[in-house]
């Protein structure tokens, strides 16, 4: 690759002056120091000890004008804007605490670094050298940001609960539907603040150390805590309940921990579906704030109609009811300080509650101010079936940005299709747009499917059972010819044969999202392109033309580039990049200890290898890829 000479040349200080001058913005010292540890933990006092690095603070410096459009950056030297891109995407993806997304952007910007280093000279080396230096902070940022995760909590619980989940679901569902039957056992809107040396200790770390992070989460209270109270008031449970959403996410709507909890609530999978949450390809509602807040309040009531002691709710919110009911048969007392089997990360989680409802309810006393921000308002938009979102917000005269910061769990650019649904939109705009929306002729409205392409079937077959043209489906997936392949998915866009100039805009955005929508998978050792197509739903043809191929060979360690994939290939590609070791099964491990021990969870050890249960046996070898 060779720089492009400037169309008016001038001295070499000026043009890195303009090129580089992000950098002062980005400089290495940005990053911060490394954050502090907590004060020491007597055993007997267990309490997480890893203090999560400030990433709002940190990549809200980083982020401003490097790689913007129209800066020197991409003018002078736009063999470096990809490079830029991707270290914004993986700031990014640290500012909304979601660590398996930075992981997979923090292995996109090695690849793009490592092709900058080989194929740039000077004079926009210096801004690769520099980059260099950035990235190993980033990269320490990443690290730091899944430590405090695995210890304080995030995820952990749903980690541990893991261990007997299938039986912890039919548990949970039994007390669902015995919940469903019974009223309410009483007014229930205050909790007591607890006494506790734990408690105190938590205290006094969010008052210290980790006093960033609780400012942080008090000055998102404000915009949250309007509805978040409406609705447990609703469920008749504790408006206290505000404080386990701060713990578990920092009320961050994007949040999601590396044992796959996602949302303000941090919900897993299963049991999101289970209260009602709707998770698939389009859509994953624990992103919801109101849906998901419905759905906690409901599980939290189902929790304590079952164990009447809200510690116990809470502790068997992070770690399994069968878990918390075994404790306390085992220890006969439901005073949730003596349970001393509860897992270690449940014993703390409680505690950190309790803390953070004590500052919470009185944050001057600790020196901390929650800024006066208005709280979030916004009106609802009912539509019929899959609705871009481009549209409404031309409708709505607003950019998609802001709709897409109202609906975070909408995880495509339309709504799920063949099902009516809701698109929130800035307060004051509902009606309007409701009746816009119904004015919108045939030709200018985008309907969308999504399509599993069978043995036998043709482009065109497809494109006529959908009452759509070929052309159509080829635009929306960037396809050059009409050669499809069994296994891959097609994006159906359902238009009429003379789209319109809102439906042609429609069509070409979903289009630009499909194919920014990358990850990166590394090849390993037996790989074939035409197995990786075939695991990840693509086609060999699309494989070499997204990483520049003229052949099929390939070689252990390449990095290839796919769009559109799913989060198996970011995790695939994370744990062939790693460092990993063998482990020796002794006697008396079991899967979940072993996990501990490595601060990886029990799925991951599963899926490493290739185990359907979570039973072991003593000699018994396994694969374990390290954190980092």
């Amino acid at each position: 690759m060779s720089l492009r000479p400037c169309s008016s040349p001038r001295p070499l200080a000026d043009m890195l002056r303009g090129a580089l001058g992000a950098i002062a913005v980005v400089a290495l010292g940005g990053c911060g120091a490394p954050a502090r540890q907590p004060a020491a933990v007597s055993p007997s006092v267990e309490m997480a000890s890893t203090v999560a690095p400030d990433v709002d603070a940190v990549a809200g410096s980083l982020l401003p004008e490097a790689g913007e459009p129209g800066t020197d950056l991409e003018v002078l030297y736009p063999e470096l804007v990809e490079l830029d891109r991707a270290y914004r995407q993986t700031l990014q993806a640290i500012r909304e605490d979601d660590l398996p997304q930075a992981e997979a952007s923090l292995s996109r910007l090695d690849a793009e670094l490592q092709t900058a280093q080989r194929q740039i000279g000077p004079p926009a080396s210096l801004y690769v050298e520099s980059m260099s230096g950035r990235v190993e902070r980033l990269r320490g940022l990443v690290q730091e940001l899944g430590d405090y995760q695995r210890s304080v909590g995030d995820g952990s619980g749903r980690e541990l609960a893991d261990v007997d989940s299938e039986a912890d679901s039919v548990a949970l569902a039994e007390v669902h539907a015995l919940a469903q039957k019974a009223p309410p056992s009483g007014p229930r809107h205050d909790l007591q603040l607890v006494d506790h040396p734990l408690v105190d200790r938590w205290v006094r770390y969010f008052s210290g150390d980790g006093r960033h992070y609780m400012e942080l989460w008090l000055s998102r209270q404000p915009l949250y805590e309007d509805l978040i109270y409406s609705i447990l008031d609703e469920y008749d449970v504790p408006r206290d309940l505000l404080y386990l959403a701060m713990i578990e996410s920092g009320l961050s709507m994007k949040a999601r921990s590396y044992a796959n909890a996602v949302g303000p609530w941090q919900f897993i999978s299963s049991t999101g579906r289970l209260y009602g949450l709707k998770i698939d390809w389009w859509v994953d509602e624990r992103r919801d704030l109101e849906k998901a807040t419905r759905a906690a309040a409901s599980h939290l009531s189902d929790l304590y109609e079952s164990l009447h002691s809200w510690p116990l709710a809470m502790a068997a919110y992070n770690c399994g009811i069968r878990r918390v009911e075994r404790a306390t048969r085992r220890h006969h007392t439901q005073d949730f300080w003596k349970l001393s089997s509860l897992p270690k990360q449940t014993r703390n989680y409680v505690p950190k509650f309790m803390a953070a409802q004590r500052i919470g309810k009185n944050p001057a006393a600790y020196g901390m101010v929650v800024p006066d921000r208005p709280p979030l308002r916004y009106d609802v938009v009912h539509v019929e079936d899959a609705t871009d979102l481009n549209l409404v917000a031309n409708l709505a005269g607003t950019n998609l940005d802001t709709l897409a910061e109202l609906n975070p769990h909408l995880k495509r650019w339309a709504t799920p299709p063949g099902e009516p649904y809701r698109i929130l939109v800035p307060p004051g705009l509902g009606d309007s747009v409701t009746v816009k929306l119904a004015a919108v002729p045939a030709d200018e409205r985008v309907r969308w499917r999504r399509h599993h392409v069978k043995r036998g079937e043709t482009l065109a077959g497809i494109a006529r059972d959908y009452g759509t043209s070929a052309d159509a489906v080829r635009q929306a997936n960037n396809m050059r010819s009409s050669t499809i392949h069994p296994g891959s998915y097609l994006l159906i866009p359902v238009v009429g044969d003379t789209p319109g100039a809102l439906a042609q805009q429609s069509i070409a955005h979903a289009a630009k999202v499909n194919t920014e929508e990358s990850s990166v998978y590394v090849v390993r050792r037996g790989d074939t392109l035409g197995r990786i197509a075939k695991r990840h739903g693509v086609s060999v043809r699309q494989l070499m033309q997204w990483n520049g191929k003229s052949s099929t060979r390939i070689h252990a360690g390449e990095r290839l580039n796919l769009y559109g994939g799913t989060s198996k290939v970011a995790a695939a590609s994370q744990d062939a990049s790693r460092r990993h070791i063998t482990y020796v099964v002794q006697r008396g491990d079991t899967l979940s200890a072993i996990s501990e021990r490595h601060r990886v969870s029990i799925n991951q050890l599963m899926s490493w290898n290739r185990k359907h249960s979570t039973r072991i046996r003593v000699g018994e070898r396994l694969r374990i890829y390290l954190p980092g």
